[in-house]
């Protein structure tokens, strides 16, 4: 992954963009029983960029959520170099194996 590439996945508002997926996500964990959609979701219109495995969903939480201090371990099935090189551009985030 290039890092032109990178920057046509990054939020144009991050504070705010954060913000609002921040809020939908506490929202639909205290309302399990319902289905929520991110709309807008930040990702979406580079959601053919992403890497593999990586939804536009789980690509808006992690740039919610994820930051130089958070530690993030991947699902094997998701634990490629492309979806690494990612979380480490975008979030900063130290990856474990």
């Amino acid at each position: 992954m290039s890092d032109q590439q990178c920057s046509r996945l990054s939020w144009a508002d991050p504070v705010g963009q954060a913000q609002q997926v921040f809020r939908l996500a506490l929202t639909a964990l205290s309302r399990p029983a319902q289905a929520h959609a991110f709309v807008p979701c930040p990702a979406d219109t580079a959601a053919d960029e992403l890497p593999a495995g990586l939804s536009p969903e789980l690509a808006a939480l992690a740039l919610s959520l994820c930051d130089n201090e958070t530690t993030v371990w991947l699902a094997p099935g998701l634990d490629t170099e492309d979806v690494r090189a990612w979380f480490r551009f975008h979030c900063g985030t130290v990856m474990v194996a």
